[in-house]
């Protein structure tokens, strides 16, 4: 089930409506979708499921008209404490059943009120003439609305002249008027989902600072840390393909969901007027590349720290190139048992397979390698040629000497 609708070019799945903070209604969302042409999206909206039935309903309007639709995925997005910081959890529907999450939201929407009103009565005692009345989404009992709200009525009144200053003066984490959230644990939020059958997928993980940009083809072990958190919390996935993201995050988040069996998404989190940079995809958006295969290789070194590399034969892929012993992972393979059988199939010797060492990628055309590099020991010394021609133990820097895959340089140079 999970696969089936995880990542599909042309689609879009982080929207947000008027039912929270953006600044598209939920009909209007749906004609946007439509001129876009997107095979596929989903509506995310802040805590609350306000908007889905209004597109639910639309988008039969416009199926009995007889138009082409694309496939509509439920959502919501959560505000989640993850390892001591506040992060995003989308929270998505394919079979569409919502109905065990009112209760949760519910729960969720009178703590944000709470919170608003608490900044509300923050910004009176500082002398801003501001209340719930100047808020027309707060008269909505089924809409979510929070700080975004309240900046644009303190610009509407002349306070501020952008939203983006009032954030900054009063309204962001440590300005006079912020006021925390009451914290809803991961653990928790996932169970509310998957007790509905939803899955789950944290948010633009690079904006939590999981990856920042690098000049290399090595994920942070930032990201590896968060995602093995991540996954021993139940969550599915993460959204390697956010509008915010850089080429270079977006790969690296790639390799780690594909390193750890996690299904990845793409999403733009347009909100509309408020978002002009993170537009909403089109038709013709390609995220990521249409092959995306997962390899582990072997570090496997001698008494002395050296490491053994082999030397691909003339009959294989790439003849005379340098690498570290391993193979493509098959679907229903974890990766240790992966690399046993590459290992035994390539070197004719049992192994034991150790922790991760490190994450890397390689792109090539359409193709994209999620490298696992793991901490291996053969059982036995002397390994038998197969699918190498030659096999030496060697330091880093001599393997930076030889004729090594592109792919592995920037790891080689980190062991220096």
């Amino acid at each position: 089930m999970r696969k089936d609708w995880q990542y599909l070019p042309g689609s879009d799945f982080h929207l947000h409506s008027t039912a929270s903070d953006g600044t598209r209604t939920p009909v209007e969302l749906v004609d946007k979708v439509l001129s876009q042409k997107l095979k596929a999206f989903a509506l995310t909206d802040h805590d609350t499921l306000a908007g889905i039935p209004v597109v639910e309903r639309y988008l039969k309007e416009k199926r009995d008209e007889g138009e082409t639709l694309p496939r509509f995925i439920p959502g919501v997005e959560l505000s989640v404490h993850f390892d001591e910081q506040e992060i995003h959890l989308l929270a998505y529907f394919p079979d569409g059943n919502l109905s065990s999450m009112t209760v949760f939201l519910e729960r969720q929407r009178r703590a944000r009120v709470r919170r608003n009103l608490e900044i509300l009565a923050k910004l009176e005692q500082m002398g801003y003439a501001i209340s719930r009345e100047d808020i027309p989404a707060s008269r909505d009992e089924d809409a979510s609305w929070g700080r975004l709200h309240i900046a644009e009525a303190l610009v509407k009144k002349g306070y501020f002249e952008k939203i983006g200053h009032a954030f900054h003066d009063v309204l962001s984490v440590g300005r006079p008027a912020y006021v925390d959230r009451q914290k809803v644990r991961l653990e928790e939020a996932v169970h509310e989902v998957k007790a509905g059958g939803g899955i789950t997928v944290v948010a633009h993980p690079q904006k939590y600072g999981w990856c920042p940009d690098s000049d290399t083809n090595l994920v942070n072990p930032i990201l590896i840390r968060k995602c093995r958190a991540l996954l021993r919390a139940g969550v599915d996935g993460i959204e390697a393909g956010h509008g915010d993201a850089s080429s270079n995050q977006r790969d690296q988040m790639l390799t780690a969901a594909r390193a750890f069996h996690m299904i990845y998404t793409a999403g733009s989190d347009d909100h509309g007027a408020t978002t002009p940079h993170r537009a909403m995809y089109d038709q013709d958006t390609v995220t990521f590349p249409d092959q995306v295969m997962l390899v582990v290789c072997a570090l496997i070194r001698d008494e002395n720290g050296r490491i053994l590399l082999g030397r691909r034969a003339d009959d294989q892929i790439l003849p005379g190139f340098y690498e570290m012993p391993g193979g493509k992972v098959k679907d229903d393979e974890t990766n240790e048992a992966a690399l046993k059988r590459e290992i035994k199939e390539e070197l004719a010797v049992d192994s034991d397979i150790g922790r991760l060492h490190s994450l890397l990628w390689h792109k090539s055309y359409d193709r994209f390698i999620a490298l696992a590099v793991y901490e291996t020991t053969l059982e036995e010394k002397r390994p038998t040629l197969s699918v190498h021609d030659d096999l030496r133990f060697v330091s880093a820097a001599e393997a930076l000497e030889l004729n090594v895959l592109p792919a592995d340089i920037a790891f080689l140079e980190s062991l220096l």
